[in-house]
């Protein structure tokens, strides 16, 4: 990047791997450039034209370079590949790649008439939603692939049938196990695949569908969960059934409202929902801040917690921090923005 706020030049090399962190004092600018690179591949033009800059070359693994010009007519971007430069729109940038950015003003989310709403409700109610449709749509589908299981034999359908069922037994902590046929066994022995085989292998290729459509929600339930309930202390978020989101006092039962909670605690809820729920595995994903709020043994826990989830959905996750206890051990992960050149 060159010129950002027409006095810093960077060159900002990507870690390999799930996380990075970017750290700097203040004032340099290491939260503008996150916001930038999510405009780039928002396809956002008016916001990067505000932006104080001259220039941003992004260049991927394949040798191709996206180039952002601030010119005194606007924005120009353009793709670079094999030495020859295009035009690149905005329709054209979102489809680059998938981006998440999760700012610092993330507790408060804005509709399209302006007005203010608290994002955990909003999170949480979606949560609700999403499980309750989940819970009511437990009938096996039609299956969407039978030749697999139909070219199996009969040990290989035995062993197949296994491994669905142990998906089965971990979604059933979120609720999400399909109604089998009562006539039918599952995971089925080998003598009743030698009585029923078609039966069988139409079972198993419809219990995979259904554990292909659903396992990602499911974990993301279960693992949302455990993550608050391994941070809070003396309270306990709970799942029970029709989707009911409930967050309870350890000590005598209790049930508190989201609005009950510390900020902290709000922090962490709206941070692991926006990567468990919001965003699709294989995402780049900017997160600025996250620190706010946060006691030091919170800030400790948060690097190892969005490494595991990086690492579970295929994430690349950079980190805009002050905070040397969000890098906590991880500082061969961390990238320091100087002074500019």
């Amino acid at each position: 990047m060159y010129g950002l706020f027409g006095m810093y030049d960077y060159d900002l090399d990507v870690i390999d791997g799930h996380l990075m962190y970017i750290h700097s004092r203040n004032g340099v600018g290491k939260s503008t450039v996150m916001r930038l690179i999510y405009d780039i591949f928002n396809g956002d033009i008016e916001r990067i034209g505000r932006i104080m800059f001259k220039r941003a070359d992004l260049t991927f693994d394949t040798g191709t370079r996206l180039l952002v010009e601030n010119t005194p007519d606007g924005p120009r971007v353009q793709m670079q590949r094999n030495e020859l430069e295009e035009t690149i729109t905005a329709d054209e940038l979102r489809s680059v790649l998938d981006i998440t950015y999760i700012g610092p003003e993330r507790m408060y989310i804005s509709d399209k008439n302006g007005d203010v709403s608290p994002a955990l409700d909003i999170y949480l109610d979606q949560l609700h939603s999403d499980l309750r449709k989940a819970e009511e749509n437990l009938t096996l589908p039609s299956p969407a692939d039978t030749d697999r299981w139909n070219e199996m034999s009969d040990q290989e359908l035995e062993s197949g049938c296994k491994d669905l069922q142990a998906n089965l037994v971990f979604m059933e902590q979120a609720g999400l196990v399909p109604e089998i046929p009562p006539n039918l066994k599952f995971p089925p022995n080998r003598y009743s695949i030698t009585t029923s085989p078609a039966e069988y292998r139409k079972l198993a290729a419809s219990v995979a569908t259904y554990v292909g459509q659903h396992r990602m929600f499911a974990e993301s339930v279960v693992v949302y969960r455990d993550v608050i309930n391994r941070t809070f202390f003396g309270k306990t978020l709970e799942i029970g059934k029709s989707g009911r989101v409930t967050i309870r006092i350890s000590s005598d039962g209790q049930t508190l409202s989201p609005d009950s909670l510390s900020s902290g605690e709000k922090q962490v809820m709206i941070v692991m929902y926006i990567l468990l729920f919001r965003t699709k595995p294989g995402s780049l994903v900017l997160i600025d801040e996250p620190e706010i709020s946060l006691h030091v043994s919170w800030q400790h826990l948060f690097g190892s917690t969005v490494k595991d989830i990086a690492t579970m959905r295929d994430l690349h996750i950079m980190v805009s921090t002050h905070s040397p206890s969000i890098i906590h051990d991880d500082w061969d992960l961390a990238v320091e923005l100087g002074n500019g050149i």
